[in-house]
Order: structure tokens, then sequence, then C-alpha cells
């Protein structure tokens, strides 16, 4: 098939740091270009794009469930989507660049949803499984959505608000004794039924594609809006042989992947899902996230690459029922959503028993996949480099304190420009001019990079501390205090001080059947830090600390927990 003319962006082969006055701040910035080669981004819809890898190996299974077994190949799964994507026009009556919200766990039924609605010029949006009653109504308000597609399960939530709505629900039967239900239509009658093609359907790869909403971790989600350029982009950006993960699938081989992060975010349907179509693997599907699940789909499906969050590495290195013999087949694990210490890169390879590659990388819902490690020389701790046809720029706040007087170190507040990122968001303009000035991101993340050009993540601008001026940033306070024997995960955050501003404060969880002495871990932590950077509001041990839906922390939660308890003291 011969794509519509690509665009080829300018050279970006220069590796060297250029310091530069940025008109839109008055403080010093650094703007960095990929390394990476430059690449060509055809100009093709999502679906155009794959349903060409499913003619190359038709019978190669594409997604398999963990649980009933269930499986599409990959002629499966261009024919369902395209059938279904026929449905939705002719059958439920929807017009180009209307919204469909996909609200699903993660099943092998997921990509022929999503590639039916993006091949028939629809915008899809995405609900995690686990929303309830509310978020739900926020969210398909909010979208606009004039269709959801669910699982019999789920249905009862969904049809809560559509009902008002009057609007179409698919349902999916993910069980043997599922029925649908009554004011539904079955997803299979749609799948496996011919329907006219539709001639009029044309979807150029600058159409809106997909909503994602962001994670939330500060403040209410919004709408991110991508098109298919976009996507495909970031698509082909990780696949530069730099930075491949996955291997394109031969006659002889395809990696097994499991879907272990949700689809309903960004980094799981594209990072993982998309990207495994992308190269033809078998995608095997997780709905819900248990240790016994976890044994499973080792024992049973030897996964060759995982995409993760640093929660479920975490899981791996501590808990016992994870065996070296489980991580066999596995060659990479790849790690995003939230800074990964090297320390715990470390641990998974020596739990591995082997040199596994473990990967990082870093990316928003705006952004797509910014940066991630290069194959051949992964640095532990860092998020890698940008990826082909990027740009990242690190602006410096000149008012800020700090005791490190590294000359090689450049920290400042990372902006991206490149084809991956986000058009704005949905139905909020002022917001999208906020966070997108004259082409570029800004992520609201502190970053710094030393002479290498890997780059590595401090934390969120909300969430550092000042303390007596100086910056605190929690990820490295909870580096060391997971350093600590018998801590499991720890969470910082600052508390207000009548002398210093603020001051930090740890919560941490403690490994199963374990003890830990408070005042021996303060002195451990205060032996490894500047003295500003001590632990003065207190360490507290707690069962479970809150995340959002990609298991991030969210140290907002902690604060606004604090800030009521201090209320109710002062009350």
């Amino acid at each position: 098939m011969m794509y519509r003319t690509a665009l080829k962006l300018p050279s970006l082969k220069k590796r060297f740091t250029i310091p530069m006055q940025c008109s839109l701040y008055s403080t010093k910035s650094y703007t960095l270009r990929s390394p990476n080669q430059t690449i060509e981004i055809p100009h093709a819809s999502i679906p155009e794009f794959l349903f060409e890898n499913c003619c190359k190996f038709p019978h190669k299974i594409a997604m398999e469930c963990t649980v009933t077994g269930r499986k599409y190949t990959y002629e499966e799964l261009r024919k369902k989507s395209i059938n279904f994507s026929r449905a939705i026009t002719q059958k439920l009556k929807l017009r180009k660049g209307e919204v469909v919200a996909i609200f699903l766990p993660n099943v092998p039924e997921f990509p022929i949803a999503l590639l039916a609605i993006l091949n028939a010029g629809l915008i899809a949006t995405t609900l995690s499984p686990l929303s309830k009653s509310e978020e739900i109504r926020q969210h398909l308000s909010d979208s606009g959505s004039k269709a959801i597609i669910t699982t019999c399960t789920l249905f009862s939530l969904a049809n809560t608000y559509r009902s008002l709505l009057k609007i179409p629900v698919v349902t999916i039967k993910t069980t043997k004794d599922d029925t649908t239900p009554e004011g539904s239509i079955n997803f299979l009658e749609l799948t496996d039924t011919s329907f006219d093609k539709d001639k009029d359907i044309i979807v150029n790869s600058t159409d809106f594609a997909m909503i994602p909403y962001s994670s939330g971790s500060t403040g209410l989600p919004k709408g991110v809006l991508h098109t298919h350029y976009s996507l495909l982009a970031n698509l082909i950006q990780i696949n530069t042989p730099e930075v491949k993960v996955l291997e394109t699938a031969t006659v002889n081989y395809q990696d097994i992947v499991p879907a272990i992060t949700t689809f309903a975010h960004y980094y799981g349907f594209h990072t993982t899902m998309l990207n495994a179509l992308f190269t033809m693997s078998r995608l095997v599907t997780v709905q819900n996230f248990s240790p016994d699940t976890f044994i499973k789909v080792f024992d049973k499906h030897k996964p060759t690459v995982i995409y993760v969050v640093p929660t479920i590495i975490f899981f791996i290195i501590n808990n016992e029922m994870i065996k070296q013999s489980h991580l066999a087949s596995l060659r990479t694990t790849y790690s995003a959503a939230a800074p990964l210490s090297a320390l715990d890169q470390e641990r998974l390879s020596k739990k591995s028993g082997k040199n596994l590659l473990v990967m990082q990388g870093y990316g928003t819902s705006e952004s797509g996949i910014i940066s991630c490690n290069q194959i051949c020389n992964p640095r532990l701790g860092s998020v890698g480099v940008p990826v082909s046809n990027t740009e990242i720029k690190i602006v410096q706040d000149q008012g800020a304190m700090s005791d490190d007087n590294s000359k090689s170190l450049i920290k400042g507040e990372l902006l991206v420009r490149g084809p991956q990122l986000m058009c704005g968001y949905y139905k909020r303009p002022e917001e999208t001019t906020k966070t997108l000035v004259d082409g570029w991101l800004k992520t609201g993340d502190i970053f710094y990079y030393e002479e290498s050009k890997n780059l590595c993540v401090v934390d969120r601008i909300k969430d550092i501390i000042k303390v007596k001026g100086y910056q605190v940033a929690p990820a490295e306070l909870e580096d060391v205090i997971r350093g600590y024997p018998n801590v499991e995960r720890a969470a910082v955050i600052g508390i207000p001080h009548n002398t210093y501003g603020e001051v930090p404060r740890a919560y941490i969880t403690l490994k199963p059947k374990t003890k830990v002495n408070i005042d021996e871990l303060n002195q451990f932590v205060a032996s490894k830090v500047s003295n500003y950077k001590k632990i003065q509001g207190g360490i507290v041990v707690v069962e479970d600390l809150p995340a959002n839906l990609l298991g991030k922390t969210l140290r907002r939660s902690l604060k606004s927990e604090y800030l009521k308890s201090l209320e109710r003291i002062n009350s």
C-alpha cells in the first residue's frame, strides 16, 4: 500500500546543548535535540497502517485473554474491526467526528473496538473500568460521547447515565455465562456481520482520533486531543533501532506481551497495545492484576517483554511468590508513568538472575513518549534521550536555591516539541494556551541532564518542597527511604513550618510481617542527605498509599488529608 506523501522534518542530528534566552521566560533555557535518526511519518490513519501489518501474518495470534483463553488472529482483528466500523455508521447511525466511549477492562476485544471507531472516522475516548458512577457521568458529559462500548458486567454502571443521554450501548460477553443486557446491542452481532463498504468515509492523518483523559494526578482529568498523525508518529518514534524494545514478528518468532497497564491510559493503549500490534506481537490481556494472575501469565505464556509501572516492579522485587524461574523468558522490562531509581533497576536485574534489560521512558498523555533509554547504553536511573524528531528544552529557575554546584548538571522545567504532541485539551482553550506555547508543550515536570545528555526526572513542579528557600524533590527522598531495610513504598510531601516555610513529611508502607524503628530510619535518611532535606515533618507508617489508575502515588491526597487534620486540631 502506498501512503500519502510523508512529512520529513528538518535534520535533528546535532547533539550539543544550545543555551538560549527563551522569549517566554526571563530565565535561561537549554535546548537538546534527539541524537536518534530523523524519521519520516506516513500520512496514514492508524487502522490503515496497522491493517497492512495484519496481512503479513494473518494466522498469528494478535490478542488472547488470560482468564478465558479466547483469542483472535491478526486476520480476525482486521475483519472484525472493519465489520464493526461499518456497523457503527450504518446501524448505530454515528457520523464522522463524533465521540465513542470505550468503557472496558483489558480484554482482547478492546483493539477491535478501538480500530473500528478510528476506521469509521470517529473519535475514541477511554474510561477506566474502575470508574465510579460520578466519574463516568463527568467523562461522558465532558467528551460528548454518542455511544458506549462496555462489558455485560459493567453495563449497569454505564447504563445509569446513558439512559439520560439516550445513546446506544454495545456490550461484550467476557465469560460463557454472560447474557446481553436488555437495552444493549451484542458486540459479536456487529463484528460478525458483513456490511456494505462506506464509500463516503475518508479518514485523514490529520483527523482527530482519540481523547484519552489525563491521569488526574494534579487535578480533575482533562480530555487530551490526539490525531492519527500524532499517535502514528509516536509509534514510529519508539520503534527506531536505537530504542526499539519489541522485535517485529517473523515467520518463526513472535514477542509475547502481557497487557498489565490499563488500556484506559495512553501508556496502556499506545505504548503497550498499539505497539504490540505494530510489531505483530501476541498481546496477552490481563483484566485484573493480582499476584496469582501475574504468576499464571508468566507460567503459561512465557512473556518476553513487559510494559509496567514502578509499583509493579516493586511487587516483582519484594514478593516472595515471584521466583527467578518466573522471569526466565523475560528479555526486557520497560517502565514508565513514574520515576524508577537505579537501585530498583539493579534489584530487578538481580532477582531475574540474568542480564535483564530494564529500560525506562518518560511521557505524558499530552506529549506521548518523549524520551527513553537507548538499547545499546541504557543509563540506570535516567529516562534516556529524546526520541527521534523531538526537541526538549530545560528552562532554569534562576531564583531557586540549590546546594548542587555541579557545572555539568542543567536542571529546570521540561518543555518538548515534536510531531507526537496533542492538539490541545478538549473544549478547554484557556488551559491549552497555558500548556502549549509557541509550539512547545510545558510538562510541569522538573528534569536535569548532564553532559551525557541523558534526562533524569526530578519531580513535579507542584510537588517540590521549599525549605528555607531551597528546593527539595520528594522523589529523591523517597528513593533514599526505600533503600532502608523493610520499607516497601514511600511518599514524601511538604507540610507548613513556621520558621522554614515547609519541611518534608514521609509516609511509608512496610514489607509483609516486618517492622522498622522510626528513629533509626530518620537517622539513616539524615546520613544520606543535606541538612535542609531531613525529614523534619515526621515519618508515618500506613497500610497503603493513595494512587491513580496507573499506580502513581497521589501526594496531593496525602497533603490534603494532613491539612484537614491540622484544621480539625486548630478548630
